[in-house]
This record gives structure tokens, sequence and C-alpha cells, in this order.
């Protein structure tokens, strides 16, 4: 059986952590007679009780037809009833009970692989590697080709996010058994985790070719073509998926979601309501169909299947957002607070919720109480990095510059190619008539990703007014107005910079058209009474 990649790739950098399935490795399971013998009244009398059931069982079915040796018999007795204790106590996660079962196997001087195995699984489990280590090579001390040791030794590597030492030992099992299905799609998913996708991508050909009718194998590859941002490969990949099981829930999710991607909207909603009929008992797939409705503009649709999501689950946070996005998109702000205050009922420390309650309270121009709101989510996440631009926009506003600048500076600390907060902290420099050269260099990286905008482009063109460029700004600006059209603001900055260069009339103009555009602008009309 192939090893999901979906649930390899859900752990992200925490891989393997706990429970492997290393029972199905080592292939180790007890007789169903032996576990119904132990439901009777008399075998139930604890440790005890169940170790001389075990060791009665070996004698009364080994041991009875031979007299010569009754010692030896007893002693290996013993030795199986301390091992199927120490298998009960592997099932039952009692890895430390176990150990101890199992190293008292040991005493009777039994060289089982078997043994090794359960040893090695159950220190793994404990994250004791280097004794899982020892217990493994004392296997490979027996046969040094030993495959499943190998196989156990990748998975211990694995536990260790040691990937290139558990490529090694998937390589080598490759080598040895060039048809291994478990080893080569192992194989395929050390390489996708360490980005070698070339190379998964190659042992996805192999697999394909030993399995071509495994719809598990189709997905997965349809996974990594879609890493690799390879949509029609990936697409096709998961269309031959369906084809080969109608019923693969996740790939007609992922089918949706490529439709998503790209922007058939109509699509994704025929392939969620065919989700739906397959598992309508999963809570989530409404909240895609929804968010298909949004995305295709029918906001009446989405918002019902957002409603039907809460009444149905109240629990999942994901409705009361969508569906307060839904009423932000149609300004209806009020209903939006009242479904995120809702979620904060039962999530208090929602981050989400309390980021767009701060917004929606930022956009009233209530400065204070959106602040309260980014600084509450700052207490869930210090790391937020959204929280802390708006934190910095929010004091700007209440003209507390200091404050601004140290939480726009976060901002751009967190996430280096934030463009709205490094134009911003450029752009108060420039206000302020400070640091005007680290101030160019934060405009003009927000313009690296953003090259076209307007805002941007005037906020630079302004920065070189304040050095005394007034060729440059002029240029700038200018462009900005191009690009943007009628704006109050970049007009204004339009007639200081000719007011500088001397051109009074073409300055009182471009006044005159800020004017226009913002008949309260006190500073423009002061400009204009001086011209005069």
């Amino acid at each position: 059986m192939l090893i999901d990649i979906r649930y390899l790739a859900r752990l992200n950098t925490k891989i393997l952590s706990g429970v492997l399935p290393l029972l199905l490795i080592c292939g180790l399971f007890l007789d169903q007679g032996y576990a119904g013998e132990l439901t009777r009244p008399e075998q139930r009398s604890g440790y005890n009780g169940i170790f001389s059931f075990f060791q009665n069982l070996w004698e009364k079915q080994n041991f009875l037809t031979n007299h010569k040796n009754l010692e030896e018999q007893q002693k290996k007795s013993q030795s199986y009833a301390h091992y199927l204790m120490g298998v009960i106590f592997d099932n039952q996660a009692q890895y430390h009970n176990a150990i101890l079962e199992f190293k008292r196997v040991k005493q009777y001087k039994t060289d089982s692989e078997n043994l090794y195995f359960r040893l090695a699984s159950s220190y793994i489990h404990l994250k004791e590697y280097d004794k899982a280590q020892e217990a493994l090579n004392d296997v490979l001390g027996l046969d040094s080709d030993n495959l499943k040791a190998r196989f156990l030794l990748a998975v211990l590597y694995l536990d260790k996010q040691d990937f290139e030492a558990a490529t090694r030992e998937y390589e080598n099992i490759v080598k040895a058994d060039p048809h291994n299905i478990l080893a080569l799609s192992s194989l395929a998913d050390v390489y996708v985790f360490q980005d070698k996708l070339q190379q998964a991508l190659d042992v996805y050909d192999k697999l394909l070719v030993r399995n071509e009718f495994s719809p598990h194998l189709y997905f997965n590859l349809g996974l990594l073509h879609l890493k690799l941002n390879r949509v029609n490969e990936a697409k096709h990949d998961f269309e031959q998926a369906i084809i080969l099981r109608p019923d693969y829930l996740e790939a007609v999710i992922a089918q949706g979601v490529i439709a998503e991607l790209k922007q058939n909207y109509s699509k994704a909603l025929n392939y969620y309501k065919d989700a739906i009929a397959i598992a309508p008992e999963n809570k989530t797939l409404p909240l895609r169909l929804a968010r298909a409705y949004f995305l295709n503009g029918s906001f009446s649709l989405a918002e019902s299947e957002y409603q039907k999501a809460i009444a149905d689950s109240p629990d999942i946070p994901d409705a009361f957002l969508g569906l307060s996005e839904i009423y932000l998109k149609k300004q209806k702000k009020q209903e939006a607070l009242s479904v995120l205050t809702k979620l904060l009922e039962t999530d208090t420390d929602n981050r989400k919720a309390l980021l767009l309650i701060g917004i929606i309270y930022f956009d009233q121009k209530d400065y204070l109480k959106a602040i309260s709101y980014f600084e509450k989510v700052l207490m869930a996440d210090n790391d937020n990095q959204a929280a802390y631009f708006y934190l910095g926009a929010a004091y700007e506003r209440i003209d507390d510059r200091a404050k601004a600048k140290e939480f726009l500076t976060k901002a751009i600390t967190i996430d280096p190619n934030d463009a709205d907060a490094l134009n911003y902290l450029g752009y108060m420099y420039v206000e302020d008539n400070q640091h005007l050269d680290e101030a160019i260099i934060l405009i003009k990286r927000a313009l690296k990703g953003f090259p076209k905008n307007a805002a941007f482009i005037d906020s630079l063109g302004w920065a070189y007014y304040k050095k005394g460029d007034l060729d440059r700004a002029r240029e700038l600006i200018s462009n900005a107005l191009k690009l943007y059209g009628d704006d109050s603001e970049i007009y204004d900055h339009l007639g200081d910079v000719y007011n500088a260069m001397g051109k009074t009339r073409k300055a009182n103009k471009a006044w005159q058209k800020s004017l226009t555009l913002d008949a309260k602008n006190k500073n423009t009309i002061e400009k204009l009474k001086g011209i005069r």
C-alpha cells in the first residue's frame, strides 16, 4: 500500500512525530483465538493471570508431547509469554512496559528479528533513537541484507528528521529490491520533503510502470505536479484518479481547487457539489462550496451556504469568517461585526476575527477601539504581521508618529516584502522630512514588487521633492497621475513641485484641480491664497 503523500504533507516540518504504523511493518498480530480466551473470567486477574495464560497456552500447544527436555520447554514458554505481554503493552502504547517485557525475552538468549523489531519500534515511539538503532543493528548483525530492518531504520531517520539518512536507506532498499512499492513511494515522499521534486517525479514514473491502476498513485502525483505549479499535469493526474475511483473524495476536491486556480468558479462549484454527494457528512465541504459561490460573485448563495454551515456546525470558525467577509463585501459592517462577535463568544482568541473587527473599527475611524483589538491579536499571536501594520497605521491616524513608526518597522521586520508597510513607513519619513535616503530605499523596495503602483510612485516623487530633486519629482508624480487618474493628494504634490520650480501658473492649475477633488483640503486652500 502506498504511503499517502497527503498525510505526510500535512505534517509540515514536524515529520512523522509520534505514532507510526510500525505494526504493519513488523507484521506481528495476536491470534484472534487467543484474544477470545482472554475474556474468560479466570483470565481477568491482571498481569500474572495473563502471563500464566500465555505460558500454559504455549506448553499445551508445543511441549506436552515432548517430555525429554521439560526445563528448556518451560523457559521457552516463559519467553513466549513475556513476548506476547510486550505485544499487548505495545498495542496499548505502554512502551516502557513493552520494552521491559521484550528485554525479559532477551534473557532467554532468544535471537529473533521480530523481537528486535518490536524493541526498535517501542524505542522509536519514545524517541530513544540510539537504543532503537542498536536493536536494529542487532538484526543487521544476524542478516546484513535484512530489508525490513533497513526500512525501519529509514523510519527512525524520518522521525529524527534526518532526511538524508532516510533517503540513503530507501535508496539501498530500492537498489536491492527494485519492485518494492512501499520503499519507492516512501522514497518519493522523502524527496518531496527535501524539495527534490524532479527526483520524486522520476520515482513516480517507476511506480506507474508497476502500478498503473492505482488511484492513490495518480493523486499523489497530482499533488506533486501542483507543488511544481504544473497545473495542467496535476489536473490530468486527478482526472485519472477519479476515473479509476469515481468516489475518490480528495481527488474531486483537488479538481475543485484547480478550477479555482484557473478562475473557473462554475466548474469548481460542480466539483464541490460532487464532493458533497460523495461525503454528505463532511462538515467542511459546504464551506468550499460557499467560498466558490463568493468567488463567482454569487454573494446571496454564498451567504445562504455559510448560514446553513453555521446552523449545522456552530463550532467551525471559517463559516463565521466567510459570512463576515460577505457582509464586508456588501458594506454591511454592522452585520459583519455581529457575526464576528458571535464567533468570539466561543473562540475568544480567534486572531482572524479580532483582526477583522479591528479593521472594521479602523475603517470607521474609531482608532482607539481598533488599536484595542489589534493589541488583542498580538496577545494571541505576538508575530502577527498584519496586526503590527494596522497598529502602525492607527497610531499614525491619531498622530502618535513615534509608535506608528515603531509598529511599522516591526511589521517590516516580520515581512521584509510587505509593500504597503514599506511605503507607509517611507512616506512617514518623507512627511516628517527625516531619513530621506532611507525613505527612498524603503519606497523603492515597495515598488520592486509593484512597479506600477501609483501611490508608491507618488511617494517616491514626494521624497525626491523633499530632497530638492525637482525634475525627478515632477516626472514621477506626473506618471503617478497617468496611472491613477484624478487624485486630490497627487495633484497637491504636483502643485508643490511646480511652485518650487517657479512655475506659478502650473502650480495654481494643479492646486485648483486638487481642490475640485477635495473641497475641504485646508492646506491646498491656504496655498492658493498665498499664490494670489
